[in-house]
């Protein structure tokens, strides 16, 4: 376990956890609660630092504690394997946003050509469907069935079917065929 620079009072371990020496139980240490941000899929923490409360991102604050400061500062934090739960040491490193992007084409999770930003269809960390539930709901348009009953069939909400039967969402699925 190491400091986290910048954080005074907040520790990093190799595993990817986040521990303070704030508690109120007496503990030397205290495991924080981590969090999965739902708009980018990142685990964080909420700290405090100079009385002020800021998110803590695990995977910078884990590179920070065990590999310093990026140089030069404009750099990003990668995760070497694709998964953005994936925040111990060996798969995590500095690099720039180029190398990140082209991770990002070689895992397969480019927000390039998709709809939304972030993974394609079902590697979204918010997919509520799969591939093949998506495919199926395509197929069903002009069967007769609303979509609030196709909706219902999936357990999602119909402006999901709305935007996979007008192509604004799921497009990956024009690619599989």
């Amino acid at each position: 376990m190491r400091a986290i620079p910048g954080y005074p009072g907040y520790f990093a371990t190799w595993g990817g956890h986040i521990y303070s020496v704030r508690s109120q139980k007496g503990h030397a240490f205290t495991k924080r609660k981590l969090s999965i941000c739902p708009s980018t899929g990142y685990l964080f923490t909420s700290v405090q630092v100079n009385r002020v409360r800021k998110t803590l991102k695990v995977h910078r604050a884990v590179l920070l504690a065990y590999r310093g400061a990026p140089i030069p500062p404009k750099t990003c934090c990668r995760h070497l394997d694709g998964n953005r739960l994936n925040n111990r040491l060996w798969n995590l490193q500095w690099g720039t946003y180029k190398e990140n992007a082209e991770d990002q084409v070689r895992h397969g999770t480019s927000p390039k050509g998709n709809l939304r930003p972030g993974m394609p269809g079902e590697k979204h960390h918010m997919a509520m469907l799969t591939n093949v539930q998506a495919a199926e709901i395509l197929a069903k348009k002009g069967c007769g069935l609303t979509a609030k009953e196709v909706a219902r069939d999936y357990i999602v909400r119909p402006c999901t079917v709305y935007g996979i039967w007008h192509r604004t969402i799921w497009k990956c699925l024009d690619q599989q065929k």
